[in-house]
């Protein structure tokens, strides 16, 4: 497979966004995450609605929502997809932080392929968490068009990722305690298996300091320098 594309989520209003449009343009293979919250917004990995909104308005490029809490839930139990209007012109794609087993009984399938329907008319690809709770909804819609799907064990929290499955028939990412000491390792794994379709790898925690759940500026340099070796 080819590592074509490094996800950085967790960017926040501790960053500065000068410095992550720099980093974009030596790196161009950079996707920054930007988690939205209803209820988290303004604590770490969560950015204020101020810094959000100049982030946006800077000339970064390459960013993905990341929906967690009440918005998926707004979706997919709820039927609202109002808040999707607001994130197609400025991201190009939108990850559903959402676990659908552990909410069994308040999802509806109907208002998973509205959703699902309501992203291709924005033009925003879709990407849901691959692992044992999630992989049967996943399996559903694999070949839906814009659908992607991220290998995902961890869910931010550092969890390395041991086994490295098969990519889906979709776009196919891998997370999962990826750091700049193990970065090269994962992707030269990566890049030996079969088939030889691009992947991207995800990471959050990787890139933050352990004591004070700072975005550590460094490590985020540092991974991505030795990633570049590889994927360039």
């Amino acid at each position: 497979m080819k590592v074509n594309k490094v996800v950085i989520a967790g960017v926040d209003h501790t960053c500065d966004i000068k410095e992550l449009e720099q980093l974009k343009k030596t790196y161009p293979f950079i996707e920054w995450g930007v988690l939205l919250s209803k209820h988290n917004q303004g604590k770490l990995r969560y950015p204020n609605y101020d810094w959000v909104r100049e982030f946006l308005s800077s000339e970064t490029g390459g960013m993905s929502a990341h929906l967690c809490g009440g918005y998926p839930r707004d979706m997919f139990e709820g039927g609202d997809y109002i808040y999707l209007e607001s994130l197609h012109k400025k991201f190009s794609a939108v990850q559903m932080n959402y676990n659908f087993l552990k909410t069994q009984g308040k999802w509806r399938l109907l208002n998973v392929v509205r959703f699902l329907r309501k992203c291709n008319e924005l033009g925003l690809n879709i990407i849901f968490q691959n692992h044992k709770d999630n992989e049967p909804m996943v399996d559903m819609f694999e070949m839906w068009d814009d659908f992607r799907s991220l290998n995902d064990a961890s869910g931010g929290n550092g969890k390395l990722i041991a086994d490295l499955p098969k990519p889906k028939k979709c776009y196919t990412g891998y997370a999962g305690g990826i750091n700049p000491d193990n970065v090269e390792d994962i992707i030269n794994r990566l890049q030996a298996m079969e088939p030889k379709d691009n992947v991207w790898i995800d990471l959050e925690s990787g890139v933050r300091d352990k004591t004070n759940n700072y975005f550590d500026m460094d490590k985020c340099k540092l991974l991505l320098e030795r990633s570049a070796k590889l994927i360039n």
